[in-house]
C-alpha cells in the first residue's frame, strides 16, 4: 500500500504552501500544491482532511511535516568543550539560559552538534511550547499525524556544501539570512522589505571573523539582491531540482524557489538526515508507533537470542580448545620426560625442551660434548658391528643411554667392543634380552664421555 506525506511551509505573515506527495521508495511524487493566505494552519488541516476523505486514504497512511517560520524560533551558536549525550544537552540549556534567560517550562530547545578536534560546535534552536501547540492542534484534532517539525532556515542547509550564505527573501513576510562559515554559523531574521539589513549583517560577520563565505544562494518570492551580493563579491549559486522529488505538473525553477523550505524538509525526512526535531512521539500515528515498537522489540529479542547462541557457541569452542590444549600439553610433557628423564621437575615442558636443545647445540659447537662426532662414530660402529640398529638415545646427566636391536648376540659384543676402542670414560652393557615378538635381541648400553 502506498504511503502519503504532506510538507507544510508555514508563514504567519505571507503565503504558506502545502505539498501533498505520494511516496514510492526514496522518491516523492508531488500530487498537489496549495497556497494559503490568512489562517494557514486551519485551512491546511481542512485541505488535508478533505484530501484523505476523498481519496479513501487512512489517516495512518499519511504523515505531515511542518517548517517553523523565521519569526517562530530563536537561534544561538555555541562553541563548547567536547561533550556528548545528556551532558551536552544540559550544558547547551545552561548556556542558553545564562546568555538569554527564559522560563524552562515555556520553551523547547533542540540542537545539532558538530564535533571537531577537542570542541563541539552547536547550532541551537528555541521554540515556545505555545507556538508548537498552536501549529499542531488543528491537525491532531483531525487525527492528522505529524512526523517532523523543523526550523525553516535549517531545511535549506542540505542543498549545498558549506561554507555558504543563504538568503530567504520575501517582501510580504519575515525574511532570513544564514551565514554558514568555518568559524561560526549565524541565522538572522528581518522584515522582508528592509533588504539593506543584509548589507549590515554581512559587514558585521566579516568584521568579526575577517572573511565571508564566497558563495550565496537566494530563495523565496523576491530574489532581487544582486547589487548587495556584488558589493561583497559573492558568487550566486544556481538551484537544481533534487532527485528525490517529482512534480505531476511541471514547475519551473523560479516557482520551486518559493517552496524551497518545503522541498528541503522533504529531503530531510525522506533521506533521514540529522536535524533539530520539535515533533513528539504523541504527534505520530499510534499504529505506526506500535509497528516501530514491535520492530524494536523484535530486533532486541533477535539480539538477545543471538547473544545467547554466541555465548553458548563460544563456551563450547573454549571447552573444545581447552581439552585439545590439555591433550597436547600432556603429549609434550610425555615426550620431554622420555627424552630427558634426568629432569625431575617438569613445569613448562616446551620451554624446558628448548633450553635443553639449546644446551646440546652449544655443547656440540664448543666441543664440550662433541655430540655430532659421537653420533657419527655411533653410526660407523653400528654399521661395522653387523646388523645393529639403534632405536633410542637418551641423555641422563652426563651419560648417554643407547637402546637397540640385532639378530645376533655376537653383534652386541662386537658393537660394545668398538665403542670401548673409542676410549670413552665408560661403556657398559646394562641389559640384554630376547624379543618375544621377533627373532631378535634387544639391548641397552650406558656410555659416558
Amino acid at each position: 500500500m502506498a504511503e502519503y506525506k504532506g510538507f507544510f511551509q508555514l508563514s504567519e505573515t505571507g503565503n504558506s504552501y502545502l505539498l501533498l506527495c505520494e511516496q514510492k521508495l526514496k522518491v516523492l511524487k508531488v500530487i498537489d500544491i496549495t497556497v494559503f493566505g490568512e489562517n494557514p494552519v486551519e485551512k491546511c488541516a481542512e485541505t488535508i482532511n478533505n484530501f484523505l476523505s476523498s481519496s479513501g486514504i487512512p489517516n495512518d497512511d499519511f504523515s505531515l511535516s511542518i517548517t517553523i517560520p523565521p519569526e517562530g524560533f530563536s537561534y544561538r551558536y555555541f562553541v563548547l568543550p567536547q561533550l556528548k549525550g545528556k551532558k551536552l544537552e544540559d550544558v547547551v540549556r545552561f548556556e542558553w539560559m545564562r546568555q538569554f534567560p527564559f522560563n524552562e517550562g515555556d520553551a523547547e530547545i533542540k540542537f545539532v552538534p558538530v564535533f571537531k578536534k577537542e570542541k563541539t560546535f552547536v547550532s541551537g534552536f528555541l521554540v515556545k511550547k505555545e507556538f508548537i501547540e498552536k501549529i499542531t492542534t488543528p491537525f491532531l484534532q483531525r487525527k492528522i499525524y505529524i512526523e517532523s517539525i523543523v526550523p525553516e532556515s535549517y531545511t535549506l542547509f542540505t542543498f549545498f556544501p558549506f561554507p555558504l550564505v543563504i538568503v530567504g527573501l520575501n517582501s510580504n513576510r519575515t525574511s532570513s539570512i544564514s551565514i554558514i562559515g568555518e568559524k561560526e554559523t549565524t541565522i538572522l531574521t528581518f522584515c522582508g522589505s528592509e533588504k539593506s539589513l543584509i548589507r549590515s549583517f554581512l559587514r558585521i560577520y566579516r568584521s568579526k571573523w575577517g572573511e565571508l563565505p564566497d558563495r550565496v544562494f537566494v530563495y523565496g518570492e523576491d530574489n532581487n539582491v544582486s547589487e548587495i551580493l556584488e558589493e561583497f563579491g559573492l558568487k550566486l549559486l544556481t538551484y537544481t531540482m533534487p532527485d528525490y522529488i517529482e512534480f505531476n505538473q511541471p514547475l519551473n525553477l523560479e516557482e520551486q524557489k518559493k517552496i524551497l523550505p518545503a522541498i528541503g524538509l522533504a529531503g530531510i525526512v525522506i533521506n533521514g538526515l540529522e536535524h533539530p526535531e520539535f515533533s513528539k512521539p504523541e504527534f505520530k500515528s499510534p499504529l505506526k508507533m506500535r509497528n516501530i515498537n514491535t520492530i524494536y522489540l523484535s530486533t532486541c529479542i533477535a539480539g538477545v537470542v543471538f547473544l545467547i547462541i554466541f555465548t553458548i557457541s563460544s563456551f563450547l569452542h573454549f571447552y573444545h580448545y581447552k581439552k585439545e590444549y590439555q591433550k597436547t600439553s600432556s603429549e609434550i610433557t610425555a615426550i620431554f620426560k622420555k627424552s630427558f628423564p634426568d629432569v625431575e621437575n617438569v613445569v613448562d615442558p616446551l620451554t624446558q625442551m628448548k633450553e635443553k636443545l639449546t644446551l646440546l647445540r652449544a655443547r656440540g659447537k664448543t666441543g664440550k660434548g662433541k655430540l655430532i662426532e659421537f653420533i657419527k662414530a655411533l653410526k660407523e660402529d653400528a654399521s661395522s658391528a653387523g646388523d645393529v640398529k639403534i632405536t633410542e638415545m637418551l641423555f641422563e646427566g652426563g651419560k648417554i643411554i643407547l637402546k637397540g636391536q640385532t639378530f645376533s648376540i655376537s653383534s652386541i659384543d662386537s658393537f660394545e667392543k668398538k665403542l670401548r676402542e673409542r676410549k670413552f670414560r665408560e661403556v657398559r652393557l646394562t641389559k640384554t634380552q630376547k624379543s618375544l615378538k621377533e627373532e631378535m635381541y634387544e639391548f641397552e648400553m650406558s656410555v659416558e664421555q
